[in-house]
């Protein structure tokens, strides 16, 4: 899926501001994801989904929902891919 790259970077930085995602698992929903992240549900599960192959989110998924929680490995890649320094936390 062809995610642009402002969209990337809104849900990378809530990730990494968060430290964790909950995303419904419906395919049909257009609309945004939520109020603080104005991306389609679709992209967002696919960022994460991508994410959680690399190892860099830990997926659990109960009752219809996905929940994403951040490794270590995934706070470095984020930093990187974000270039935010070490001396800022974001969790």
């Amino acid at each position: 899926m062809f995610v642009t790259k402002k969209n990337r970077l809104a849900v990378y930085s809530y990730l990494f501001k968060e430290g964790t995602c909950v995303a419904h698992k419906d395919y049909s929903i257009l609309g945004n994801h939520s109020e603080e992240l104005a991306v389609s549900n679709i992209e967002v599960l696919a960022l994460l989904k991508s994410l959680s192959s690399r190892g860099f989110v830990k997926e659990t998924f109960n009752w219809r929902w996905f929940y994403y929680v951040l490794t270590e490995e995934g706070i470095a890649y984020l930093r990187e891919y974000l270039a935010i320094p070490e001396e800022v936390s974001g969790i």
